[in-house]
């Protein structure tokens, strides 16, 4: 839960008429930039969703069956926690929040029910719960830091699909020839928002200042084999003949298991 007061951001929560038995808060749901999994939100995408948040669920520990609140308002707010009013969905501010308005449920009629959300509502105002949103997408790309630091997007195709099992959200180590790869949600909608020990975003717990936006420029998987090549001129002759050997080989492995499977393909059609 962020410490953005209602004060501060603008909400549509008509503060004075508050229901008692609803606790009224804002939190930071997403942030421009690279999260704790590797996946990366740009600014053009999270404006176009800025808006999707309003009326969806807020769950306990991402599961989905314990609904414990709902969202009510969403806007944008710089990385000092100021109010975005105006904003050019072609041209968006480079970092930015999106900080949602809610509530949770504080009245239950069950005892079990009452004494668990009263032990959730402590660990709120003591901040050890943060927030974690959920969102569905479509399609991704490939966002990519090189070793010099640069930010590279590189389109999901059939070229470049074999850098997802690089990724670490599907058991990946994030890296790839030493560039760090992450995934870059397109055309995302935001469906839900729930409360954690553990936020992949860590400016889901606090307002502070040492998160960083991803400006990628559009690259190809050539992007890859032109840094190697730029450090060729550190190679010597021999080692790159074994290098070249090297590749040689295991193209020449690669084609005869690829045979290989083909033959078993053509064994199990024919039976």
């Amino acid at each position: 839960i962020s410490e953005v007061s209602t004060a501060e951001v603008k909400t549509e929560n008509n503060t004075d008429s508050k229901s008692t038995d609803l606790l009224y808060f804002n939190s930071i749901l997403v942030s421009v930039g690279w999260n704790l999994n590797d996946d990366v939100f740009d600014a053009v995408e999270l404006i176009k969703a800025r808006n999707t948040p309003v009326n969806k669920k807020i769950n306990y520990m991402h599961d989905e069956t314990d609904i414990i609140g709902h969202m009510t308002n969403s806007n944008v707010i710089d990385f000092e926690g100021n109010y975005i009013a105006d904003i050019d969905e072609n041209n968006p501010p480079a970092k930015f929040d999106i900080v949602v308005g809610g509530y949770l449920y504080k009245y239950w009629s069950k005892n079990e029910l009452k004494e668990r959300m009263v032990e959730i509502l402590e660990k709120v105002a003591k901040k050890e719960l943060a927030v974690s949103m959920e969102c569905i997408f479509p399609d991704f790309d490939y966002a990519v830091i090189t070793a010099q630091g640069e930010h590279k997007i590189i389109k999901r195709d059939e070229s470049t699909a074999f850098l997802t099992k690089y990724l670490r959200i599907y058991g990946g180590k994030g890296s790839y020839e030493g560039f760090k790869v992450g995934r870059l949600i397109r055309n995302l909608v935001f469906t839900g928002n729930a409360l954690v020990d553990k936020p992949a975003n860590p400016r889901s717990l606090i307002l502070s200042k040492d998160s960083e936006a991803f400006s990628g420029s559009i690259a190809t998987i050539n992007i890859f084999k032109t840094i190697a090549e730029k450090n060729m001129s550190d190679i010597t002759k021999e080692q790159y003949d074994a290098l070249l050997k090297r590749a040689e080989t295991a193209e020449a492995v690669a084609k005869e298991v690829v045979q290989k499977e083909m033959d078993a393909i053509k064994t199990a059609s024919a039976k």
